[in-house]
């Protein structure tokens, strides 16, 4: 059986610029070339989100997603290899085939963990995707100081498994997981070659007894995981002594499993189990896994449909009983995926390992029928057609196929992390600690939302006064023939528009952080607007009858005003936000929106029209009166967002800051709108309607630029809330 040499690519992270420097040794030398991720996080995020939707039936060799992770794969192929670092790669390629063995491309990414997000098994060396070819595996590998060597096996290949499903989170049927497995290993199980036992209660005790009472060489998990943005290590959702959820991080898991000296490899099937923080690049499950000297962990980078997870079990389980390497099994995994009419999933599993040479076992040669495989090209061409992933919580596990005997190079293919969710919130019973990644919002918190939004719709029409003025359609001054109502209505239109966009956010589970950012904010300002109507509803200083009815409707606004705020911080809260500083919030950042605020607060004491026959020129303070508290706190909202600004996540920063300058561009348009409406009255508009103007266009460019990744550029890091 053929050998591997190595190409590894070492990236490393330059502070002034964001960029990188990729440092390549393969067999044909050595070469310094540099690297900027061509995707912005926002663009990777949507890549995953489409090819983890669900998916009908079979389709085409030219299908869209196949196009666009071609075109994926090739841009982000084109920014690594370029420059001498192509050369060398092209070379040690050459060098590689012409001694007869493949080449394992290994990616370290130990300094630079904001990498580990990227679907890198999508690089794409046109005609062909590069890691699933045996020739050409993609590694994520590990750089640490020691390693295990291969275990001298005598089959079967032993599997000791694990179904978990709390009660108190999204139902599994046990019965029916298990059966795919074991449906999966049939074959193997016949032929002596593979051999699984399942724990029958999923508690980390349990596993320390299995293990203890006899020799394993896999862990093969499937069930719920997540992510604990407090302690930024990933989760697994194993079972306390009562059937309910105990939610145990990789460190605690790695802790069982490293004094087992046979243990070579975890399977998990579970959600988020390859996810990495930005930080540390061995905080998700798989990389702590790795860190307690696990030689190889496999996880799932999407979420995968259960023909593709039963088809990649047995093959991969397959090639290692056959003596592969651990690398060279996935790639067969790969291309069983493959084969099987579907296009896309191959890329799905990755594989994360600490050993050189992808060899966890020595397996004893076994009497087995085996069919040729012929040697490929550099790479593999593009695939054939699929049925792509499922987007409910699965935690399969793969079975195997055929075993076969390589005529071609062993190599070793990582697999993908795997992602999953737990529900939202968190049960009373967990740790405090986790914070995992909802993959819903409870329906009593959307039907709150949804309510409130509704109330502040109410609130745009209710009149304050026994005159009938409302904010529809209110007299401006004491001109009894106004017509500039309309424009007061854009700003209140402009808030339930926005918390009706969080609210839809929030019920998909899209994009936590950003609906939370976005509620609060629209909290914030639609409080302070109506407290300014109720002001004038309960004030009978100004010529007209309190209306009680309009008192009460009032008061039950601004209580769901209040009601966005409370429930956007828990859904914060619930989404793994936390303070810290964030790297990608610069000082311009902070700068900008500060100056913002400044023109806010400076637009509220210039006047915003000339004056006129029957009015002077009017400022909005203090000529507004209560009218003007949303304005002054919209400036000094932005303001004391320019000082926390860096100690936000980026997410939720963004979504107060864009609802803030949208709900403040829509005021200032009114104060621009009405001396436009009534010129006749009080002269045409002056320069405190542009200023508080400019303040919200400029809070919408620190917006979207939060939006980007904080800097004007993309970053290649930030986790979904």
């Amino acid at each position: 059986m053929a050998e591997y040499q190595e190409l590894r690519l070492r990236f490393e992270r330059i502070r002034e610029t964001g960029e990188y420097r990729v440092f390549a040794s393969g067999p044909a030398g050595e070469a310094v070339g540099s690297f900027a991720l061509p995707y912005s996080d926002v663009e990777i995020e949507n890549l995953v989100l489409r090819l983890s939707r669900p998916r009908g039936g079979v389709r085409r060799i030219d299908s869209s997603d196949l196009e666009l992770v071609r075109g994926f794969g090739g841009g982000l192929f084109d920014a690594v290899f370029n420059g001498r670092v192509r050369d060398v790669y092209r070379s040690s390629l050459a060098s590689a085939r012409g001694e007869g063995c493949g080449m394992r491309i290994s990616l370290a990414f130990t300094g630079t963990p904001e990498l580990m997000h990227v679907p890198w098994e999508y690089l794409y060396d046109d005609p062909a995707f590069l890691s699933i070819s045996m020739w050409t595996p993609v590694v994520r590998y590990l750089d640490l100081a020691s390693t295990r060597r291969p275990l001298r096996v005598e089959p079967p290949l032993r599997i000791l498994g694990m179904v978990s499903s709390p009660a108190d989170l999204a139902r599994l049927d046990v019965g029916q997981e298990r059966s795919k497995v074991e449906e999966s290993l049939a074959g193997l199980v016949q032929q002596g070659a593979v051999e699984i036992d399942w724990l029958e209660q999923p508690t980390l005790q349990a596993l320390q007894r299995g293990l203890r009472r006899a020799d394993y060489h896999v862990f093969h998990y499937v069930g719920h995981g997540g992510y604990d943005r407090g302690s930024d290590d990933g989760v697994l959702a194993l079972e306390d002594g009562t059937g309910r959820s105990r939610l145990v991080s990789g460190m605690e898991l790695g802790t069982i499993l490293a004094d087992e000296m046979t243990l070579r490899l975890a399977v998990l099937n579970a959600c988020e189990g390859a996810r990495s923080s930005a930080d540390d690049p061995f905080s998700g499950v798989a990389t702590s896994l790795v860190r307690r000297e696990i030689p190889a962990v496999v996880a799932m980078q999407l979420q995968i449909t259960d023909r593709a997870a039963i088809t990649f079990a047995c093959e991969l389980y397959s090639a290692l009983a056959d003596g592969y390497a651990v690398d060279a099994a996935l790639a067969e995994a790969r291309k069983a995926i493959f084969a099987d009419d579907n296009e896309l999933e191959w890329a799905t599993p990755v594989l994360f390992m600490r050993v050189p040479d992808g060899r966890i076992f020595d397996v004893a040669a076994r009497v087995t029928t085996h069919e040729p495989v012929p040697e490929p090209s550099v790479g593999v061409m593009a695939s054939p057609a699929i049925e792509p992933a499922d987007v409910e919580i699965e935690a399969d596990a793969a079975p195997l196929v055929a075993e076969r005997e390589p005529s071609a190079p062993r190599s070793k293919q990582e697999p993908e992390p795997d992602p999953v969710a737990v529900s939202w919130p968190r049960p009373v019973d967990a740790e405090p600690r986790a914070d995992v990644t909802p993959t819903r919002v409870p329906g009593t918190y959307v039907a709150l939302l949804a309510g409130a939004v509704l109330v502040l719709a109410l609130g745009i029409v209710v009149p304050w006064d026994s005159d009938g003025r409302s904010l529809i359609t209110p007299h401006f001054g004491p001109l009894a023939d106004s017509t500039g109502g309309i424009f007061t209505a854009l700003s209140p239109l402009a808030v339930v528009l926005v918390a009706a966009v969080a609210t839809v956010m929030a019920a998909r589970a899209r994009r936590l952080q950003l609906a939370a950012g976005l509620l609060i904010a629209c909290g914030i300002a639609a409080t302070a607007k109506y407290l300014g109507v109720l002001g004038r509803a309960g004030n009978p200083g100004f010529g007209q009858d309190v209306e009680p009815v309009s008192v009460l409707v009032f008061c039950l606004v601004v209580a769901s005003s209040i009601a966005l705020i409370v429930i956007g911080i828990q859904l914060a809260q619930a989404a793994g936000a936390r303070l810290g500083r964030d790297a990608r919030s610069t000082r311009a950042t902070g700068l900008m929106l500060g100056a913002a605020g400044f023109l806010t607060l400076a637009g509220c004491l210039v006047p915003f029209n000339t004056g006129g026959t029957d009015l002077p020129s009017r400022a909005v303070v203090p000529d507004e009166g209560a009218f003007s508290f949303d304005a002054v706190v919209g400036g000094l909202a932005l303001l004391g967002l320019a000082l926390c600004v860096q100690y936000l996540p980026r997410w939720l920063a963004a979504g107060m800051v864009l609802a803030l300058a949208l709900e403040s561009a829509a005021l200032w348009i009114r104060y621009l709108g009405v001396p436009v409406a009534q010129s006749s009255d009080v002269g045409g508009f002056a320069l405190g309607g542009l200023l508080g103007l400019m303040g919200a266009a400029l809070a919408l460019v620190v917006g979207f630029r939060l939006v980007r990744g904080g800097s004007g550029r993309a970053h290649a890091s930030d986790a979904p809330g």
